[in-house]
């Protein structure tokens, strides 16, 4: 990274609430049909990472490589 721990923490903390409230809106419109099994959420995760990607950085190359769901729960 072209920046520092303590300048990509800084962005990062400075970007979240928009990263917030964008996958709370995006997850809300999802039915339990889109989160059922490993292609779902498979697809969940690169359209995530895609949209990331493209609010933290529209006009540069992707830095988020990998979205890992630490827990997934469903109600």
């Amino acid at each position: 990274s072209q920046f520092g721990q303590a300048e990509n923490e800084k962005f990062f903390e400075l970007k979240k609430p928009i990263l917030t409230d964008w996958l709370t809106i995006y997850l809300a419109g999802l039915t339990l049909e889109d989160v059922r099994g490993d292609r779902n959420l498979k697809r969940i995760q690169a359209q995530i990472l895609d949209a990331f990607n493209q609010k933290l950085f529209p006009d540069a190359k992707p830095q988020i490589k990998h979205i890992l769901f630490k827990e997934f729960a469903i109600q």
